[in-house]
């Protein structure tokens, strides 16, 4: 994936003009259905930080509590692909996801943490939200960086919070709560939550993407970014989170 060729073919299929349909793509994944899933996102006085994702995958999990400590068991076999079965997300089986012994699964979850030009952790953040973890996280991060005034973050819209905040220098809330837009491919739907800039909607449709609109959101962030000396922190308002410190 880091290689020149690799690059080089995904960047011959991009387009301006307008979308295609999923098979133009060559997909070959899987992405599994989640739920039941945290992030907590955490920078310490000393600079250190963590991004953890922790999830029972399916709703109760396995179904299956430990005695002794009370903790639901995950059923994370649900993240591999089985021949012939289709996901609650539509998406086909991949044979690189078949079950084997000793693999592990694929996942959407993406803890991340994103280091300064000096080397200091700049951001932490991550997401639950099963396929919509990556784009999450990804448009969050974007907004909140790169808008040179407020007329320009007016006019940036999201692209997911790691894309909000460190490109469209939104401020984290912004970043974090602005609606979002999500595209997994198969089956090849854009969807928009509630909200959603309508103007940027519409060029997605002249661009031929089918859209639909989201009636409840399914993908919540925590992140923590710094801004000099400073912390700023947001847990997500979808589910009712409130950052913390001390």
């Amino acid at each position: 994936m880091t290689s020149d060729y690799f690059a080089d073919g995904i960047r011959s299929k991009i387009t301006d003009d307008t979308t295609h349909p999923d098979s133009y793509y060559e997909p070959d994944y899987f992405v599994p259905d989640n739920h039941g899933t945290a992030h907590l996102s955490v920078i310490a006085e000393d600079g250190s930080a963590v991004a953890a994702t922790s999830t029972i995958n399916l709703y109760f999990g396995s179904k299956v509590m430990s005695r002794s400590t009370g903790i639901i068991f995950n059923d994370e076999m649900d993240d591999f692909s089985s021949p012939h079965m289709i996901n609650g997300f539509g998406i086909p089986p991949s044979p690189n996801n078949f079950i084997q012994p000793g693999k592990r699964p694929l996942s959407s979850m993406c803890p991340t943490i994103i280091f300064d030009k000096d080397n200091k952790v700049k951001m932490v953040v991550g997401a639950s939200g099963g396929t919509k973890i990556t784009t999450a996280t990804a448009l969050v991060s974007l907004i909140h960086s790169h808008a040179s005034s407020p007329s320009d973050s007016q006019n940036c819209q999201v692209f997911e919070v790691i894309l909000n905040s460190l490109f469209f220098n939104y401020d984290l809330k912004k970043a974090v709560t602005e609606p979002r837009v999500h595209n997994q491919l198969n089956p090849n739907m854009t969807v928009v939550e509630q909200g959603f800039e309508k103007s940027v909607l519409e060029g997605l449709v002249q661009k031929n993407h089918v859209t639909q609109l989201l009636p409840t959101p399914d993908s919540v962030v925590q992140a923590v970014v710094r801004q000099g000396e400073h912390l700023c922190a947001e847990s997500d308002p979808r589910k009712g989170g409130y950052p913390a410190g001390y």
